[in-house]
């Protein structure tokens, strides 16, 4: 069984996130590595950011993906 399920099952909740924020714009306070695990509930309300702006159009996500691509290949 994986980590997500045995959380689900434990807390009998409907599915889990999982998130992380680094950097000072991410809202990181202190530099360390840190991963908030929030079971969810159907029909909880829980938003982590309710302002989140309008998802770019489509060709602007596959050219940033490209552009992750290319870098973790020269990292």
């Amino acid at each position: 069984m994986d980590l997500s399920k045995a959380i689900q099952l434990s807390v009998n909740s409907d599915g889990i996130n999982l998130f992380v924020a680094d950097g000072v714009a991410a809202g990181q306070e202190v530099p360390h590595f840190h991963l908030h695990v929030i079971p969810r509930y159907k029909g909880d309300g829980f938003v982590i950011r309710p302002n989140y702006p309008p998802k770019p159009p489509r060709e602007t996500l596959e050219k940033t993906a490209e552009l992750i691509r290319k870098t973790l290949a020269i990292s």
